[in-house]
């Protein structure tokens, strides 16, 4: 009996040391560019996104004092989706022992109410169609200036119509950080 549990606890301590072992500072080479992904409602589909800096600088690691523009093509294959809000997270990857992303608490400062009074391209209508959001990270200061220099960061976009079902949850997986 006494075996079988040393047999379990080995086999357990060389799964995490292999687990841990594979853990980097920038998870998905974000170190090195910019690694997005989306979920959505089954009837929207992003097929392009390219973020840069408002000012034209160099966008890559990202300065969290500047503006930057995300360019996204979206194909609706649903109805037309109007009242278009937005709500957003930040995430910290951890590398010290649980290789994880971290939410970080912004209390509803980054929410945007109506994103459709924010230059975004609205209603979204049937079709393929380019939107644009700005995020004016300057604008965030208070909690820009919690996060650390260089490290990697999730930015989760839910984007939502409050009159239809539509959705779109837009993942940024980036190095960024202060100055």
């Amino acid at each position: 009996m006494e075996y079988s549990k040393l047999s379990f606890f080995v086999i357990l301590l060389i799964a995490y040391s292999s687990f841990t072992e594979g853990c980097t500072d920038f998870p998905n080479g974000t170190d090195t560019k910019l690694h997005w992904f989306y979920t959505d409602d089954l009837s929207l589909n992003v097929t392009n996104l390219k973020l840069s800096a408002v000012d034209g600088s160099s966008n890559y690691p990202l300065d969290f004092s500047k503006s930057y523009k995300i360019d996204i093509t979206i194909e609706n294959f649903g109805k037309e989706a109007t009242e278009l809000e937005l709500d957003t997270y930040i995430s910290q990857w951890t590398s010290q022992s649980d290789c994880m992303w971290l939410l970080l608490p912004t209390y509803n400062i980054i929410k945007t109410n109506n994103l459709c009074g924010n230059g975004t391209t609205c209603p979204l209508k049937v079709g393929s169609q380019k939107v644009s959001l700005s995020i004016d990270l300057a604008k965030y200061s208070t909690v820009m200036s919690l996060l650390k220099p260089d490290a990697a960061y999730k930015f989760m976009f839910y984007i939502y119509s409050t009159k239809t079902t539509h959705f779109i949850d837009l993942v940024l997986q980036l190095r960024g950080g202060k100055p």
